[in-house]
Order: C-alpha cells, then sequence, then structure tokens
C-alpha cells in the first residue's frame, strides 16, 4: 500500500477531526494538507483509554493500550513535508505522547506498518480522567466523518467496559467443525456456513489463506461467534502459533469481511498464512486434508 519508504500514521483521537487539526496548523504556521488521508483501518489488540490529563483540553484526552481482542478504529494518513514536525508539536512528543510502532489492519486481510502516538508512562494516572464534554464531540465528529464507530470511544469516554467490536472468527481449516482440533472448541460460541475472498493453499497437513483481489477468488468456512472473545483469541492464538505481527509467526491474525449463506457481511479474524507458498491455490476455494 504504501509506495514510499516514509511510515503512515494512524489517527484514533482528536486528529480524526479536520475542523480541529485545521485550526491547530493554521495557528502554529504549518501547512493544513500535510496528512493525506489514505484509508479506514484497525489497530488490533489496543483500546481507547483516559488516563492522562490535558490542560489544554481541560479534562481527559485519548490514549491506546494493549487489550487483547479489543481493535481501536482510526484513520491512516501518508505524511507530507513537515507533517511529522506538525504531529510532534500537537501531541506534545516526546515529552506527553510518543510515537510507537504498531501493525494496523484493513478488513481484507492487509496489514500495514504504522506509526502512532501514546501517552508516555510518566504522565498516565491509575484511574479515569474524566474527559470534558467538548472534547468527546470533537472525537465523535471525527469518527462520524470517516464512517467509523463510535461505540468503544464513547464507552471509554464513561469509564465502561468496552464492547468487543469484533466477535467473529473465519475458520478455513482444522478449526472447523467437522475436524478434532474443531471439535474442541465447541464451547467457545456458535457456527454457521460463509465465505471470505481469498485464495487458500494445502500446505500438507494444514492449509494456508492469503488475501486475494479477485472477483471470483472465495475460500468456504466457518463463521464462529465468540461468547468470550478474549478468552477465546489467546487460546486460538496458541493453537495457531501467533504471538505478534512479525516474521517469526506461523499465522498472522488479521480481519476480513465475512459473509454468511443468508447474505450478512461481519468484520472478523483470520489467521492469514505468515510465510511464503510456492504452490498454486486450491481452485475450488475448500481445504480438505489428504
Amino acid at each position: 500500500m504504501n509506495t514510499n519508504s516514509d511510515p503512515f500514521y494512524f489517527a484514533y483521537g482528536s486528529n480524526l477531526n479536520s475542523d480541529d487539526w485545521q485550526q491547530f496548523c493554521q495557528e502554529r504556521g504549518f501547512s493544513i494538507d500535510v496528512l493525506e488521508p489514505v484509508a479506514p483501518t484497525w489497530l488490533p489488540d489496543y483500546r481507547p483509554i483516559y488516563h492522562y490529563y490535558s490542560s489544554g483540553r481541560n479534562g481527559g484526552a485519548l490514549d491506546v493500550i494493549q487489550s487483547l481482542g479489543q481493535v481501536t478504529p482510526g484513520m491512516l494518513f501518508r505524511v507530507r513535508s513537515d507533517g511529522w514536525a506538525a504531529l510532534d508539536t500537537k501531541e506534545g512528543a516526546p515529552n506527553y505522547y510518543e510515537r510507537r510502532d504498531v501493525t494496523v489492519l484493513n478488513a481484507a486481510g492487509e496489514m500495514i506498518p504504522a506509526i502512532t502516538y501514546c501517552v508516555v508512562a510518566e504522565k498516565r494516572q491509575d484511574e479515569f480522567v474524566p474527559p470534558a464534554d467538548e472534547y468527546v464531540e470533537l472525537v465523535t465528529a471525527g469518527l462520524l466523518a470517516w464512517n467509523l464507530p463510535t461505540t468503544v470511544h464513547t464507552q471509554a469516554a464513561q469509564n465502561e467496559s468496552l464492547t468487543f467490536l469484533v466477535q467473529h472468527v473465519f475458520a478455513y481449516g482444522l478449526l472447523q467443525s467437522e475436524y478434532d482440533l474443531g471439535q474442541s472448541l465447541t464451547n467457545i460460541g456458535q457456527r454457521q456456513p460463509a465465505r471470505i475472498r481469498g485464495q487458500i493453499f494445502d500446505l500438507g497437513n494444514y492449509p494456508g489463506w492469503l488475501p486475494s483481489a479477485g472477483v471470483n477468488d472465495w475460500v468456504d468456512g466457518e463463521l464462529l461467534t465468540l461468547k468470550q472473545p478474549d478468552f477465546s483469541l489467546a487460546r486460538i492464538d496458541r493453537i495457531e502459533g501467533f504471538d505478534e505481527y512479525s516474521s517469526d509467526a506461523l499465522y498472522h491474525r488479521v480481519l476480513v469481511t465475512a459473509t454468511t449463506d443468508s447474505g450478512e457481511t461481519v468484520l472478523a479474524w483470520c489467521y492469514r498464512y505468515a510465510r511464503a507458498i510456492h504452490s498454486q491455490p486450491l481452485k475450488n476455494g475448500r481445504w480438505q486434508p489428504q
């Protein structure tokens, strides 16, 4: 997705709001067009939280922390000219927020390296820091402008338990109910037939899935609706050999759009094969063991 060596920027809070960003740039002498929108994306296994007091915002300001199974919606931007200088200034980096390398996901199974900003450890408080209504409205307006869900941000602003925005896993291999490994997961949740775009490869004792832009490339499988997403994902991650988005992993947990037999589409986790595949994809879109 990125054609040059410059990293993308992932925004999840006030910088989603174009009016707020442009006002800051004009006041500080930065160009207002240094951020070029690329696509909505999701920060996996992170959740929004208010544990930092911002005097400029007269209350809590957003941060994100690691949380298995949660996803933080946001926007991916290409940074132009002195955009990083503008972002560092607005975020108070490195004294208040600091840059962090992350991997963000889109709904097509792609992983994109990016940089986001997180509150430095010394500025985090142990308790909830209520945000001002004006700040919450600003963030909400920014999310809505990019057609992003507001649920977890609203819950974080009210210090409520967060909903899991992704509550499904798409299984295309041994995690399906017809296999012993899949049957060991019977208490995880409900199942139904579904399909996703992509290509599936026979790797011998197990399959591998990769995304594809081909209009006729579909993979059939099962959609698992998880009762306890965090607990279930920890278990499935271990089975699939996923620890983090690194070259050492066997599979990477990514996001896909799954379509059920009734035509409903949902956002689901899927395990993408993380290593090179030198075989041809299966033509019928379904794997069966030899």
